[in-house]
């Protein structure tokens, strides 16, 4: 039991039951399923790891990125995450196709945007030159954030060309995030 140290009154020892919740200075809610941990924030009993939410984007046409282009936003979507502790796992699928029957090669970069800020590098896909037509090329991204926030942020696909041929993402074209408990 903590003990009170006064100069005026000597030494008292808190009663049991004389500090209730409103008494603290925690962040967070306290409810039937939370706890108070050492940083003085209350927590979901389980500790982290659990998916809390999933929000799911299908883009709903094909995205031309033509050759010699920069940067293209591709597709977005936005969370909310509802701890500063929580991570978001941003999941980006789609396939992608050298449009017509050129000899020329296609070089595509990828990028994944946290609201205007880049979180994550480069990623090139390169296709040698061929005079076969519409081929396929699939592209999977995966990154785990830690945005530190509980507002509303925004993720983003950004895809360049850079090689001879232009690009079309094919349907289905996805953003996934899902915030997972911290």
């Amino acid at each position: 039991m903590p003990t009170e140290i006064s100069g005026t009154t000597g030494v008292n020892k808190v009663q049991n039951d004389s500090v209730d919740i409103a008494d603290l200075s925690a962040t967070g809610t306290a409810s039937s399923s939370t706890f108070l941990r050492g940083d003085n924030s209350w927590a979901e009993a389980g500790g982290g790891g659990k998916v809390l939410q999933v929000v799911n984007v299908d883009n709903s046409s094909v995205v031309t990125i033509s050759a010699g282009t920069g940067m293209t936003d591709v597709i977005s979507a936005s969370i909310t995450p509802s701890a500063t502790s929580s991570k978001i796992l941003i999941n980006f699928m789609s396939s992608y196709y050298k449009q017509g029957n050129s000899s020329n090669g296609s070089n595509s970069q990828y990028k994944i945007f946290r609201n205007s800020t880049e979180i994550e590098g480069t990623y090139w896909h390169y296709a040698d030159a061929t005079t076969v037509t519409n081929w396929w090329m699939s592209v999977p991204l995966m990154k785990l954030d830690s945005p530190s926030t509980t507002s509303a942020t925004t993720y983003k696909i950004q895809i360049s060309n850079s090689g001879g041929a232009s690009l079309g993402l094919q349907l289905p074209t996805k953003l996934i995030l899902m915030e997972i408990a911290g």
